[in-house]
């Protein structure tokens, strides 16, 4: 019976998925590949969401295991960190991935790996009263109405897939529309951001120039990879073999700025690694977050403890416990005024 309603959901999602791709082929233009390391800054100027109706938000700080829907205070005010938020459209009404815990232990994962990786280093992350600190924004569109968004404003940039490599501009496109009404964002804040959306280019992305938003998709049909996000949720990354919180590391890794234009064996695509004498490095683009047991900077000769003074290094990132006694921000992180802390 279980596997019978499952193949029932699964179809049922198939055709979703079939409706809204045929939609997208009446739009279809000549096929052409955008070019290679196109940013938000290249885009056109009038993109902008229009503001519609926002939700009222409760103002108070909201207690623990409650959906809060802004920042509350920060158990360390005055220090770099990373905010997780929890991002759902308007139509979506199963919002408890921020309550469940699953977010948070995802988080417990990705420092158990790095602080093995580095002797004890972890990402600082903000919490509040000892707890992750989690905010809940709900966009002012409804998923069709963010897909159409995606279509008009960044297909003719794409036409493989019907602006979804530009799925993460639009969403930040919206995010930062919705915090002029709800304000969410803080000075010295990257922005670890769970979207909840039905598909997307890619499970997880990065920061784009002038971006503060580390965007993840855990419920989404990965369009390029032709597979499902949630196929990669393990339960602890000793033992078995899901990549969630490689993904995480990963994708916050770039945030940090790395690796950098002068690493030793930097990919052709100039943001990942391609070393053949360690393709179990994370930031690697084969097998990288896909190998069993991926390693961080494996020869330490590209992005972490290098020694090499005229390249950034990842163990001098302000956004690690302990502070590191040398801390140094890479000048493409936090970069748009009024970003960085004073």
């Amino acid at each position: 019976m279980k596997t019978e309603k499952s193949n029932i959901s699964l179809i049922i999602r198939l055709i979703a998925i079939a409706a809204v791709l045929l939609l997208f082929a009446d739009y279809q233009k000549a096929p052409r590949i955008p070019p290679i390391g196109i940013t938000k800054t290249a885009l056109p100027t009038q993109v902008s969401p229009s503001l519609t109706a926002l939700p009222v938000q409760p103002l108070a700080i909201a207690l623990l295991g409650d959906h809060s829907y802004r920042d509350r205070p920060d158990d360390m005010p005055g220090q770099y960190q990373i905010h997780v938020l929890y991002v759902v459209t308007k139509d979506f009404d199963y919002t408890v991935r921020d309550l469940d815990g699953s977010i948070n232990r995802q988080i417990e994962l990705v420092n158990d790996w790095f602080s093995d990786q580095t002797n004890g280093s972890t990402l600082r992350f903000d919490t509040y009263e000892g707890s992750l600190d989690i905010t809940l924004v709900i966009l002012p569109v409804k998923e069709s109405e963010l897909f159409s968004y995606v279509l008009k404003n960044y297909e003719q940039y794409d036409a493989n897939y019907h602006g979804f490599i530009f799925l993460h501009n639009a969403l930040e496109d919206w995010l930062n529309i919705t915090n002029q009404t709800t304000p969410f964002f803080s000075p010295g804040k990257l922005y670890l951001t769970y979207f909840e959306s039905s598909m997307s280019y890619v499970c997880g992305d990065g920061p784009t120039a002038k971006s503060r938003i580390i965007g993840v998709y855990p419920g989404a049909h990965n369009l390029r990879d032709k597979n499902e996000c949630a196929a990669f949720l393990g339960k602890d990354h000793h033992d078995l073999p899901g990549v969630w919180e490689h993904i995480l590391a990963h994708e916050i890794i770039h945030a940090l700025g790395f690796p950098s234009a002068c690493a030793k064996n930097l990919d052709v695509d100039h943001v990942h690694i391609f070393d053949p004498f360690a393709q179990n490095d994370i930031m690697g683009t084969n097998p990288g977050i896909y190998d069993p047991h991926p390693v961080l900077d494996p020869n330490h000769d590209d992005y972490y403890m290098t020694n090499n003074p005229a390249c950034p290094d990842l163990a001098d990132s302000p956004f690690l416990n302990p502070m590191p006694a040398n801390s140094n921000l890479p000048a493409n992180v936090l970069s748009e005024p009024g970003w960085r802390l004073p």
